[in-house]
Protein backbone atom coordinates (compact mmCIF):
# COMPACT_ATOMS: atom_id res chain seq x y z
CA UNK A 1 0.00 0.00 0.00
CA UNK A 2 1.40 3.38 -1.01
CA UNK A 3 0.58 6.11 1.53
CA UNK A 4 -1.62 8.80 0.03
CA UNK A 5 -1.51 11.25 2.92
CA UNK A 6 -5.29 11.02 2.82
CA UNK A 7 -6.11 7.79 4.60
CA UNK A 8 -9.18 7.21 6.77
CA UNK A 9 -10.27 4.72 9.37
CA UNK A 10 -14.06 4.65 9.74
CA UNK A 11 -15.39 3.56 13.14
CA UNK A 12 -19.05 3.37 14.03
CA UNK A 13 -21.25 0.72 15.55
CA UNK A 14 -23.97 1.27 12.96
CA UNK A 15 -23.38 -0.18 9.47
CA UNK A 16 -25.80 2.36 7.94
CA UNK A 17 -23.79 5.24 9.41
CA UNK A 18 -20.56 3.71 8.09
CA UNK A 19 -22.21 3.50 4.64
CA UNK A 20 -23.01 7.24 4.75
CA UNK A 21 -19.43 7.94 5.83
CA UNK A 22 -18.07 5.85 2.94
CA UNK A 23 -20.33 7.79 0.58
CA UNK A 24 -19.06 11.09 2.01
CA UNK A 25 -15.47 10.01 1.47
CA UNK A 26 -16.29 9.17 -2.15
CA UNK A 27 -16.89 12.92 -2.62
CA UNK A 28 -13.26 13.68 -1.74
CA UNK A 29 -10.54 13.15 -4.32
CA UNK A 30 -7.61 10.93 -3.46
CA UNK A 31 -8.81 9.44 -0.18
CA UNK A 32 -8.35 5.85 0.82
CA UNK A 33 -10.39 4.02 3.44
CA UNK A 34 -7.83 1.76 5.09
CA UNK A 35 -10.19 0.10 7.55
CA UNK A 36 -13.54 -0.02 9.29
CA UNK A 37 -14.30 -0.80 12.91
CA UNK A 38 -17.65 -1.54 14.55
CA UNK A 39 -16.56 -1.16 18.21
CA UNK A 40 -14.47 1.30 20.17
CA UNK A 41 -11.78 -1.25 21.13
CA UNK A 42 -11.47 -2.36 17.49
CA UNK A 43 -11.06 1.30 16.46
CA UNK A 44 -8.16 1.72 18.88
CA UNK A 45 -6.41 -1.46 17.68
CA UNK A 46 -6.92 -0.58 14.02
CA UNK A 47 -5.75 3.02 14.50
CA UNK A 48 -2.51 1.69 15.96
CA UNK A 49 -2.01 -0.86 13.20
CA UNK A 50 -3.01 1.36 10.27
CA UNK A 51 -1.83 4.83 11.40
CA UNK A 52 -4.49 6.61 9.29
CA UNK A 53 -4.36 10.33 8.61
CA UNK A 54 -7.90 10.66 10.00
CA UNK A 55 -9.92 8.50 12.37
CA UNK A 56 -13.63 9.14 11.81
CA UNK A 57 -15.37 7.77 14.89
CA UNK A 58 -18.92 7.77 16.17
CA UNK A 59 -19.56 9.29 19.57
CA UNK A 60 -21.72 6.33 20.51
CA UNK A 61 -19.77 3.13 19.91
CA UNK A 62 -20.20 -0.27 21.58
CA UNK A 63 -17.91 -1.17 24.50
CA UNK A 64 -15.91 2.11 24.36
CA UNK A 65 -17.55 5.20 22.96
CA UNK A 66 -15.81 7.47 20.48
CA UNK A 67 -15.04 10.16 23.05
CA UNK A 68 -13.61 7.64 25.54
CA UNK A 69 -11.47 6.19 22.74
CA UNK A 70 -9.75 9.50 21.93
CA UNK A 71 -6.93 9.23 24.52
CA UNK A 72 -6.18 5.63 23.53
CA UNK A 73 -6.12 6.51 19.84
CA UNK A 74 -3.90 9.54 20.51
CA UNK A 75 -1.50 7.33 22.45
CA UNK A 76 -1.28 4.71 19.72
CA UNK A 77 -1.65 6.85 16.58
CA UNK A 78 -0.39 10.27 17.64
CA UNK A 79 -0.26 11.73 14.13
CA UNK A 80 -3.84 10.78 13.28
CA UNK A 81 -6.45 13.52 13.33
CA UNK A 82 -9.67 12.48 15.02
CA UNK A 83 -13.14 13.54 13.90
CA UNK A 84 -15.99 12.54 16.21
CA UNK A 85 -19.46 12.27 14.68
CA UNK A 86 -22.06 13.18 17.30
CA UNK A 87 -25.82 13.04 17.17
CA UNK A 88 -27.34 16.54 17.00
CA UNK A 89 -27.91 18.16 20.37
CA UNK A 90 -25.43 16.13 22.43
CA UNK A 91 -23.45 19.09 23.67
CA UNK A 92 -21.68 17.29 26.49
CA UNK A 93 -20.08 14.77 24.10
CA UNK A 94 -19.10 17.58 21.73
CA UNK A 95 -17.43 19.55 24.52
CA UNK A 96 -15.61 16.50 25.84
CA UNK A 97 -14.33 15.55 22.38
CA UNK A 98 -13.09 19.08 21.67
CA UNK A 99 -11.40 19.25 25.07
CA UNK A 100 -9.51 16.08 24.09
CA UNK A 101 -8.36 17.74 20.86
CA UNK A 102 -10.74 16.11 18.38
CA UNK A 103 -12.79 17.81 15.71
CA UNK A 104 -16.53 17.34 16.05
CA UNK A 105 -19.28 17.18 13.47
CA UNK A 106 -22.99 16.56 13.70
CA UNK A 107 -23.34 16.49 9.93
CA UNK A 108 -24.93 13.28 8.72
CA UNK A 109 -25.39 14.20 5.07
CA UNK A 110 -22.70 12.86 2.75
CA UNK A 111 -21.93 16.33 1.29
CA UNK A 112 -21.79 18.12 4.65
CA UNK A 113 -19.66 15.38 6.15
CA UNK A 114 -17.36 15.45 3.10
CA UNK A 115 -16.75 19.18 3.68
CA UNK A 116 -15.91 18.56 7.34
CA UNK A 117 -13.55 15.71 6.48
CA UNK A 118 -11.79 17.64 3.74
CA UNK A 119 -11.24 20.43 6.26
CA UNK A 120 -9.79 17.89 8.72
CA UNK A 121 -7.34 16.73 6.07
CA UNK A 122 -6.19 20.29 5.58
CA UNK A 123 -6.27 21.08 9.30
CA UNK A 124 -8.70 23.94 8.79
CA UNK A 125 -12.26 24.77 9.74
CA UNK A 126 -14.84 24.50 6.94
CA UNK A 127 -16.19 27.75 5.52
Amino acid sequence: MVPTGRTFLIADGDEEVRAVEREALNHIDGVEIVGEAATGPDAVVMAEALQPDVVLIGARMPFLNGVEAIPAIRGRAPDSRIVVVTPPGVGVLERMARKLGARVTSSHSPRGLAEELEAALEDRRPE
